[in-house]
């Protein structure tokens, strides 16, 4: 009887967020994304900060926070060892059920903690809940998922994933649940600065996701940003990719792996990454002509979104939203 009582009340509890935020040199900025997290809705049980070696006046910021709010944890790494680093060294001394991993320059906006964590507490099983995602210039990344919040399980998120071939989760507008996220190897230092789409991909394929469709976090999208200029370097992700690669054909990802293979989504995509698959034998069960339709397409988008006009810009994102719109009205 004791054990049932036990067994009930850890069902009926409310699930605990840990918020886990790297900063390098973004005092300029950290102060609004703290507010926005501290001024939601539903608080997160904590919010460790992990200042890695800033030699502006982040710390002094951060500091205010700490005194200010006793939710708010300030580590700090004795020298500059990149943001995978921090986020890892967060992630080992969270404690809630969920983690959310803030970016010192992005701002979530109300109502993000509490529907998310509504929609997961209400799937216990599933290993993410995310939305769409805002940019500071009110351009809107639209996913049309769904037309109401829901679950997919892992059938149906690898069907729609088929149908579309891309992934819509990312550490900026996902909240994950940590066993999950534990188990599926953490923070993965070697897919570097797009760690949290490789993350948020491996939960997603083993637990299902959540999904909210509207916009509840805002993303600052300059090129000083830690996974904005490595999307602008080609060598960094020819070595992301090869990095994946590598880790799909361990027996820790090998289901991970079939998935991509099966659906044609991927971390990382980028035209040449077609070549680099084609000049491995082993690797040509990843190719598809889906594949390399959606490589030569996010080239040509990425290459509008360095030399085009903010109106040029925000025309492409909404010919591709309104594709997605399209897409779920179909299906």
């Amino acid at each position: 009887m004791t054990s049932s009582r036990h067994d009930r009340s850890n069902t009926m509890r409310k699930p605990t967020l840990s918020v886990i935020m790297a900063n390098y040199n973004h005092g300029c900025y950290i102060a609004e994304a703290l507010d926005a997290i501290l001024s939601q809705t539903v608080l997160p049980a904590e919010v460790i900060v992990i200042d890695d070696g800033s030699t502006d006046h982040s710390v002094a910021v951060i500091e205010g926070f700490v005194r200010k709010y006793g939710i708010v944890t300030l580590l700090q790494n004795d020298v500059n060892r990149g943001a995978t680093f921090s986020n890892a060294r967060g992630l080992e001394v969270a404690s809630g059920d969920y983690v959310y991993f803030a970016s010192a320059d992005d701002r979530i906006l109300p109502g993000f903690f509490e529907r998310c964590m509504d929609l997961l507490s209400q799937y216990r099983q599933a290993g993410l809940c995310h939305s769409e995602i805002r940019t500071f210039d009110g351009t809107e990344y639209r996913f049309h998922l769904s037309r109401q919040p829901r679950y997919f399980s892992v059938d149906e998120l690898t069907a729609e994933c088929s149908r579309r071939g891309y992934s819509t989760a990312s550490g900026a507008n996902s909240i994950i649940r940590r066993d999950a996220l534990l188990r599926s190897g953490g923070v993965v230092s070697q897919t570097g600065p797009l760690w949290d789409v490789f993350a948020a991909i491996t939960v997603g394929v083993r637990h299902g996701l959540c999904y909210i469709p509207e916009p509840l976090v805002c993303v600052r999208t300059v090129a000083t940003s830690y996974s904005g200029s490595a999307k602008r370097q080609g060598r960094v992700l020819r070595r992301i990719l090869n990095e994946i690669l590598v880790l799909l054909e361990t027996p820790a990802y090998q289901d991970v792996g079939e998935w991509i293979r099966k659906t044609g989504v991927w971390p990382v995509l980028f035209p040449s990454m077609v070549y680099l698959l084609l000049k491995d034998r082993r690797r040509w069960r990843y190719l598809s002509p889906g594949l390399v339709r959606r490589a030569l397409w996010r080239g040509v988008r990425d290459m509008v979104g360095r030399i085009a006009p903010l109106g040029v810009k925000r025309l492409t994102i909404a010919i591709c939203n309104t594709c997605r719109k399209l897409v779920l009205a179909l299906g």
